[in-house]
């Protein structure tokens, strides 16, 4: 599929309905819900909640929902939800049932994240990160754009020498910085939730920024990628979405195909 198309496609529709399993993954932020400067307010479109429910109960169909959220959160601003929910870029998994597996880093890598938090608080940041399981993030949205970007900067240069290091990882998503261990993404969370799932399922992921391009990349032989925002960005995805309106959009469009289908 070439990305100037329009998208989705009747080949799309086409492969979507013949394949004998489907995985529909789905970023939170820019995905499902509008960004807000603050992230707790950042909820759901209206009517999201339930079309996301309404997939994950379609005939041979996973939902996952895939987020650097923490799941408590993600069920906070979801509400009930019966599928595969990865948190913390895939170091947390809640199983359908409630089954909840975590990653830790390691002691090298956990003695960095905390190296990381202590040097952003001497460096005057300290309102405005957030320590996950395996991951310390600085979240700039509401600021003036040019002192988030010498934030950004000044942070990502810091944590990118203490990554060396430690094992970590330091990387820009919408709306800040993150440093986090290394071993696990919203690729290889995919993956793992793949083994759960019937031979020749086809996995189709939905994501909006740079954290999102692991998943991309992990499905690009054998799945769809959907890249949310300006169809000129660099990406693996394979096809574009303009918008969380969008994304909406093709949830909808997908449960009537799926209907037309049976």
């Amino acid at each position: 599929m070439k990305k100037s198309e329009p998208f989705p496609t009747a080949a799309f529709w086409r492969e979507l309905r013949m394949a004998p399993h489907r995985l529909l993954g789905l970023d939170y932020d820019g995905t499902l819900a509008p960004f807000r400067v603050r992230r707790m307010q950042a909820v759901p479109l209206e009517g999201v909640p339930k079309l996301v429910e309404t997939l994950s109960l379609l005939p041979e169909t996973t939902v996952a929902v895939v987020s650097g959220r923490p799941i408590d959160e993600i069920l906070l601003l979801l509400g009930g939800f019966p599928g595969f929910i990865a948190g913390s870029h895939g170091f947390e998994l809640r199983r359908p049932g409630g089954t909840v597996e975590t990653c830790p880093p390691s002691p090298r890598q956990a003695r960095g994240l905390v190296r990381a938090r202590e040097t952003a608080v001497r460096m005057g940041f300290g309102e405005r990160l957030e320590s996950k399981i395996a991951s310390v993030a600085l979240h700039t949205r509401g600021t003036a754009p040019e002192k988030a970007r010498d934030m950004e900067r000044l942070l990502y240069g810091a944590w990118t020498r203490i990554g060396r290091r430690f094992r970590l990882s330091c990387r820009h998503f919408n709306g800040g910085v993150e440093i986090r261990a290394q071993g696990r993404d919203k690729g290889t969370v995919l993956r793992h939730i793949l083994s759960f799932l019937p031979a020749r399922t086809l996995p189709v992921y939905i994501g909006d920024d740079d954290t999102d391009e692991d998943a991309f990349r992990a499905l690009r032989d054998d799945g769809f990628g959907i890249r949310v925002g300006h169809c000129g960005a660099d990406t693996a995805a394979r096809a574009f979405l303009a918008d969380a309106a969008a994304v909406k959009g093709f949830l909808e469009e997908w449960i009537e195909m799926m209907k037309e289908g049976n």
